[in-house]
C-alpha cells in the first residue's frame, strides 16, 4: 500500500513573461495560462467543452520533481509510448495556452521513481512537465506503464497554471492546481503488454480495468487514450480532450492540516486482526470530514500497497486488516481546494509465523543427510524457513533452508557432522517477516 504530502500552492494572478531587461537570475515567469485568440482545428468548440473533464484521486506516488523534458522515459526499458493531450479551456472552448502538465507513472514492474519505499530516491524516470503550445498541447515520449497491486495500467497527471520555468526545472511556487486526474487504456491492449518483456517478469497480480477502484469509480472509462501501434514496435497515443477551468479554481491554497496514525498493536502473528486508525484535523484542532487519506504499507523488499479510507464526521478513519508480512504503515492526506497536504509519521508492525517441526530423522550416520519436516501457521505459499544450528553460546548458524507449500508445510536437508547438534527452525522471507522461531531439538550424528 505509499504517498508524498503535495506541496501547498497559493491562488493569485499570474506574472507576465519576464522582460527583456528583468534581472538575469530571476527565473523567467510563464504566460498567464490563457484561451488562444483563435480556436485551433483540433478542437471542436461546442456546449460539451463547458463542462470541465471530471478529476481522479492524485495517487500515493506524486513527487513535485518539476523536471522539465518531453522525454521522460530516463534509460526505463518497456513498450515505447509517445503521446500528445490537448488541454481546452471551458471557458469558450479555446486552448489552453501556457499550461504546465506535470505527468507520472510506474515502470514496468510497477515501481515509482523518486519514492523511498520503493528505493528510489533521487531518480526521476517517468516523470515531468511540459507546458502547453498555441494550440494547448503537449507531446511526452516515455514507456507504456505497467501495473502494480490493486492498480490497473494507468498514468497520473496534474494541470497547473502559472509557475516559472528555470533551465530544466519548473517551480511551483505561484502556481495554480487546475486538474489532477489518470489516464488508462483499452483492456486489450493491457493483455497484450503484459505478455511482453519486461512486463511479463512483473510477478504482481494483476488488476484488470474492470477491477480498477479508479477506473470504476472514478470515470476511468472517459479517459482511455486511443493507441496506434503495437506492443512490438511500440504505440501512439491520443488521450480524450482535457477540459479544465483555466482560472484556476482548483489551487490546493488550503489551511494547514495534521493527521495521526495509530496501530492496535506493533507485533502481531500472522493472519492476526490489525487495526490502524488515526484523525485528520485543520489547523484550530477540529476535525475534518469526508476526507480521503491513503494508507500505504511497505514491505522491507520496497513493495508497498495502498488503500484510500475517508474520514467520518469527526476527521476520525479506522482500517482493519489481517496483515501476513511485517511493513512500516504511514497515513497521508493529499490536501484540497480547502486544507493542505499532510503526512503521519510511519509506524512499523511486525508479523510473525508459528513454526513446528514435525519429524526429524533424530540418529543417523554421519554420512546421511539430515531430514527435517515441518509446518508454518498460518499457511502461506512461499514462507521461507531456515534450519539453524544453534551453539552452546546461542550463536546461530545456518544449514539449510526451504519454502512452504499452499499447506503451509516444508521439508529440508542438510548434513552434519558426528556429535550432538542443537537446531531450530525459524520462518521469514528476507527483510520483512517476522522470524517466529520452532522448539530446538537435538539431532544425534554417529
Amino acid at each position: 500500500m505509499p504517498l508524498d504530502a503535495t506541496p501547498t500552492f497559493s491562488r493569485r494572478r499570474l506574472l507576465a513573461l519576464a522582460g527583456a531587461g528583468a534581472a538575469a537570475a530571476a527565473a523567467p515567469a510563464l504566460p498567464r495560462a490563457r484561451a488562444a485568440a483563435t480556436t485551433s482545428s483540433a478542437i471542436t468548440a461546442d456546449a460539451s467543452c463547458e463542462a470541465d473533464t471530471a478529476e481522479q484521486e492524485l495517487g500515493p506516488f506524486y513527487v513535485a520533481d518539476g523536471v522539465v523534458r518531453s522525454d521522460v522515459t530516463a534509460g526505463e526499458d518497456g513498450v515505447p509510448l509517445t503521446w500528445t493531450i490537448t488541454v481546452t479551456d471551458s471557458d469558450g472552448c479555446t486552448p489552453l495556452v501556457g499550461a504546465a502538465v506535470d505527468v507520472w507513472s510506474a515502470n514496468a514492474l510497477g515501481v515509482y521513481s523518486d519514492e523511498a519505499s520503493q528505493g528510489t530516491t533521487g531518480e526521476t524516470f517517468l516523470r515531468g512537465v511540459q507546458i502547453t503550445d498555441s494550440d494547448g498541447r503537449v507531446t511526452f515520449r516515455t514507456i507504456f506503464p505497467g501495473w502494480y497491486a490493486g492498480r490497473t495500467n494507468h498514468i497520473h497527471l496534474r494541470v497547473y497554471t502559472g509557475g516559472t520555468v528555470s533551465g530544466t526545472t519548473y517551480s511551483y511556487t505561484g502556481a495554480t492546481l487546475v486538474y489532477t486526474g489518470q489516464m488508462f487504456f483499452d483492456a486489450t491492449i493491457n493483455d497484450a503488454i503484459a505478455t511482453t518483456a519486461p512486463y511479463s517478469s512483473n510477478t504482481t497480480a494483476r488488476t484488470l480495468n474492470a477491477a480498477d477502484r479508479v477506473y470504476t469509480q472514478q470515470a476511468g472509462s472517459a479517459r482511455v487514450m486511443t493507441l496506434t501501434g503495437s506492443a512490438t514496435d511500440g504505440y501512439t497515443g491520443t488521450p480524450p480532450v482535457l477540459v479544465v477551468d483555466g482560472s484556476g479554481s482548483g489551487t490546493t491554497s488550503g489551511t494547514s492540516t495534521s493527521l495521526t496514525l495509530n496501530v492496535s498493536a506493533t507485533s502481531v502473528t500472522a493472519g492476526s486482526k490489525l487495526t490502524l486508525s488515526g484523525v485528520l484535523r485543520d489547523s484550530s484542532g477540529a476535525g475534518i470530514a469526508d476526507q480521503d487519506v491513503t494508507i500505504t504499507a511497505t514491505l522491507g523488499n520496497g513493495t508497498s500497497y495502498a488503500k484510500v479510507v475517508e474520514t467520518d464526521s469527526t476527521g476520525a478513519w479506522t482500517m482493519h486488516g489481517e496483515p501476513l508480512a511485517t511493513a512500516t504503515y504511514k497515513a497521508r492526506y493529499a490536501g484540497s481546494d480547502t486544507y493542505a497536504a499532510s503526512s503521519s509519521t510511519a509506524t512499523k508492525v511486525a508479523v510473525h509465523y508459528r513454526v513446528a517441526i514435525t519429524d526429524v530423522s533424530a540418529t543417523a550416520p554421519a554420512a546421511k543427510a539430515i531430514r527435517l519436516t515441518g509446518r508454518v501457521t498460518p499457511a502461506r505459499r512461499g514462507v521461507t524457513v531456515t534450519v539453524h544450528r544453534v551453539a552452546a553460546n546461542g550463536a546461530r548458524r545456518k544449514l539449510a533452508t526451504a519454502t512452504t507449500r499452499a499447506n503451509g508445510r516444508w521439508s529440508a536437508r542438510w548434513h552434519m557432522a558426528k556429535g550432538k547438534h542443537t537446531v531450530i527452525a525459524t520462518a521469514g522471507r528476507d527483510k520483512y517477516d517476522g522470524a517466529g522461531t520452532s522448539r530446538a531439538i537435538t539431532i544425534h550424528r554417529t
